[in-house]
């Protein structure tokens, strides 16, 4: 429904959205005589991700499930990592781990298959790195 409400005729879009934290947006506080607030903002590219899940000021990654009981997960951090590990645990076993440099320009990706004892809401994705020397 929202596609047909939002867009012409090309299909689905993305809305970023950005600003300081409320836990009611929109926010319709008054700023006060004097009052300062501050707030900080981080962007930057991501490429091949697919989608994103997680993401902070080092890196982003995006962890999908389709129906064949495959995951797919990529990548992309903010600078470069030597010796950077990707793992992939369910259920507290480990599932998938691979070792690589990954930079800006050279994001990750990989197709891993899960058995049938593997749940979505199991599954946690974490990036070790190195900061390059």
């Amino acid at each position: 429904m929202w596609d047909k409400v939002l867009t012409d005729n090309d299909g689905p879009y993305i809305e970023l959205m950005a600003g300081a934290y409320s836990d009611n947006q929109p926010d319709y506080s008054w700023v006060q005589p004097y009052e300062t607030r501050v707030v900080k903002e981080y962007w930057y590219p991501l490429r091949s991700l697919g989608g994103i899940k997680q993401a902070n000021r080092d890196a982003a990654i995006n962890l999908d499930i389709d129906t064949g009981r495959t995951v797919r997960l990529a990548v992309n951090t903010t600078k470069e990592y030597r010796d950077a590990r990707v793992v992939l645990q369910g259920a507290g076993k480990k599932i998938f781990e691979q070792k690589m440099v990954i930079s800006p320009a050279k994001s990750f990706s990989a197709q891993v298959p899960l058995d049938s004892g593997a749940h979505a809401e199991d599954l946690r994705l974490a990036v070790w790195r190195r900061a390059k020397s």
